[in-house]
């Protein structure tokens, strides 16, 4: 029975493994494709004049950073389910032999200086392109359509509010699976 479990457990964490690196790719893809958007939105209105344009494009950004934010979510949350696997794994075993999560993942989680500040500098970075497109959309419609940049306004926070919310999810989602996963099994005991 002990064999069963742990082939169970150490298909479950590579399964787990793979799937928090597919997320990653996906990530890389969603982020280029929101530059390019940008861009091309950008390009649009200053190259046709049609400024209106700029108040648009930052509504899809929102989306697909909202987007990436969840994903980002997602692979923490598996991780964190993974850590809880990876110690009970250990547990059976008797020795430390699966330690992704608790050597590697303190960096990616922002134990070290370093792997958090590349966390938040391009999530910084992100966020200020998109309150600069924002900002530009909101001048658009300032100029062209002012009569509805309360309706504009009210937009734009929406979508902050939005995406704060996600952040704030996203700062939790480590813990709260890791949390969830070792209530689920009170009978072990890393």
């Amino acid at each position: 029975m002990e064999e069963e479990i742990v082939a169970a457990l150490r298909s479950e964490i590579s399964e787990l493994r793979a799937s928090c690196e597919t997320l990653i790719f996906a990530f890389d893809r969603m982020l280029n494709f929101a530059l390019v958007f940008s861009v091309g939105g950008a390009g649009i209105a200053l190259t046709k004049g049609h400024f209106i344009v700029m108040a648009v494009v930052p509504f899809p950004l929102a989306v697909i950073v909202g987007y990436l934010l969840s994903l980002n979510a997602e692979g923490l949350s598996r991780a964190g389910h993974k850590k809880y696997l990876e110690e009970k794994l250990n547990g059976i075993l008797g020795d430390s032999v699966y330690l992704e999560e608790s050597a590697v993942a303190p960096t990616r989680q922002g134990d070290h200086w370093f792997g958090r500040l590349g966390v938040v500098s391009m999530q910084l970075t992100v966020g200020l392109l998109l309150l600069g497109t924002f900002m530009l959309g909101l001048q658009a419609v300032l100029r062209d359509y002012h009569q509805y940049w309360i309706l504009y306004a009210a937009a734009i926070l929406l979508s902050i509010f939005s995406l704060v919310s996600s952040v704030r999810e996203l700062s939790r989602a480590y813990g709260l699976a890791y949390k969830a996963a070792r209530e689920s099994d009170s009978g072990f005991t890393p």
